[in-house]
C-alpha cells in the first residue's frame, strides 16, 4: 500500500515457481502495481559484496517472467535492464525457467561439485588444464543457498540428474565392454551436437 500506483516490483531469486506464485498473490490483492519475476542469468564462484564487480552483467540475459505487466512496464523493464549492461532479455514462465535452470546451472554445479570428490583431484597439479579448470570452476559454491535453491526446484532438477546418469551409464557400458565403436558413436553424438547448437547460437548472434 505503500508504493506509487504502476510501480514494478521484481526479484532476482534462482527459481521462479515459488516467487511468481506469491506475486500472483500479490497482484490480485494491489492490481495497480506491476509485478515482474526475474532472474540474472550471471553470477560467480565467489560469495560477499567485497567480490563484487561492475563488468557482472555484461553479456549476460535477464530472464523475466511476467505476472501482471502490459506492454508499455514489460518495455519499461526490459530497457532498464539493457542500461545496466544485460546483453538480452528473455521473456518466459515461471515453469519454462525452473526447468531450464535445472538444467543449464543447478545440473551444472551438481556435477562439478561431485567431479572435485574423486582422490585424484588431490594430486591434479602439472597433469590438468583448462578443461579440469572449466569443470571445477563451479564446484566452489555456498551449500547454504544452493541447497535451498536445488531443494525447491527438486522435480525439475531430478529429472535433468537422472537423464545425466543414464547417459553417463552408456559410456561406462561402452568402457566396461570394451566396445570402442560403442564409445566413438556416443562421442560422436556429443561432438555433433554440441557442433550444432553452436553453429545455432552463431547464426542468431
Amino acid at each position: 500500500p505503500l508504493l506509487k500506483s504502476g510501480a514494478i516490483v521484481t526479484d532476482f531469486c534462482g527459481t521462479k515457481r515459488g516467487v511468481v506464485s506469491s506475486m500472483c498473490r500479490f497482484a490480485e490483492v494491489y492490481p495497480e502495481i506491476v509485478f515482474i519475476g526475474g532472474h540474472p542469468m550471471a553470477g560467480r564462484e565467489f560469495s560477499g559484496i567485497e567480490h563484487s564487480t561492475a563488468s557482472l552483467f555484461e553479456r549476460a540475459s535477464m530472464i523475466l517472467v511476467p505476472i501482471n505487466a502490459d506492454i508499455y512496464a514489460l518495455d519499461k523493464a526490459k530497457k532498464f535492464y539493457l542500461s545496466l549492461g544485460f546483453n538480452s532479455v528473455e521473456i518466459t514462465t515461471a515453469e519454462n525457467h525452473d526447468k531450464m535452470i535445472a538444467y543449464t546451472s543447478q545440473l551444472c554445479h551438481i556435477v562439478s561439485n561431485a567431479f572435485i570428490k574423486n582422490e585424484q583431484a588431490e594430486k591434479h597439479a602439472g597433469y590438468s588444464a583448462g578443461s579440469y579448470r572449466d569443470l571445477t570452476r563451479v564446484a566452489r559454491l555456498n551449500p547454504e543457498m544452493w541447497s535451498q535453491l536445488m531443494i525447491e526446484n527438486g522435480d525439475k532438477l531430478k529429472s535433468e540428474l537422472d537423464e545425466f546418469i543414464s547417459n553417463l551409464q552408456k559410456y561406462s557400458a561402452a568402457l566396461g565392454a570394451s566396445d570402442r565403436e560403442e564409445l566413438k558413436k556416443l562421442l560422436a553424438e556429443g561432438n555433433e551436437r554440441k557442433l550444432s547448437i553452436d553453429s545455432k547460437k552463431t547464426k542468431k548472434d
